[in-house]
């Protein structure tokens, strides 16, 4: 049980570098773009949207012009927050992301503890690894894709990066994760 918890908690730590590095290196924003004008545009995200929640536009399926508004687009899935704001690179914000890595690892060891002899060898559990990452990363980024319309660009970095990540902590992971027989 000691070296399955260190194991979890070695592959977060990888896991959480290896975002960190993604993410604010050059690659990281090769599919995320920012506005001309911040202000301006936080002024009329607040005006258009003054809850805060998620909301399609045009998301009024009811409203008459609905059809031709979805037809000539743009679309967008808005998600907002009216929170008086957050500083920037707030500890809670890197804190949050630990514990949320930590959860997502503790699901992972488990399917690992549950494999049985089909993971008996590191390659087979890195693979289990791969495998998790890439169909969480095919259902969810994939799915933005064909449901919310995302941009192929963000959605194939996120699908590159989840992949990446878990496989980064599948590395560590399955060399001190194995099933209980």
């Amino acid at each position: 049980m000691g070296k399955t918890i260190l194991g979890v908690f070695l592959a977060n730590v990888a896991m959480f570098a290896f975002g960190a590095a993604f993410w604010m290196s050059p690659i990281g924003k090769m599919a995320v773009g920012t506005a001309p004008d911040d202000a301006a545009a936080q002024a009329a995200i607040a005006s258009a949207f003054p809850e805060t929640g998620a909301y399609y536009v045009p998301g009024n399926m009811e409203a008459s012009g609905f059809a031709d508004l979805h037809t000539k687009g743009p679309l967008a899935l808005v998600t907002v927050n009216h929170a008086s704001g957050v500083e920037p690179m707030a500890p809670a914000v890197f804190i949050g992301g630990f514990v949320h890595g930590l959860v997502v690892i503790v699901f992972l060891a488990v399917l690992l503890k549950m494999g049985g002899a089909g993971f008996s060898s590191y390659g087979k559990r890195l693979g289990a690894c791969i495998a998790v990452g890439l169909i969480g990363a095919i259902m969810i980024n994939g799915g933005a894709i064909v449901w919310w319309y995302s941009p192929l660009e963000y959605a194939a970095l996120s699908m590159v990066y989840n992949t990446s990540a878990i496989t980064v902590a599948g590395i560590v992971l399955a060399a001190f994760v194995k099933p209980t027989t």
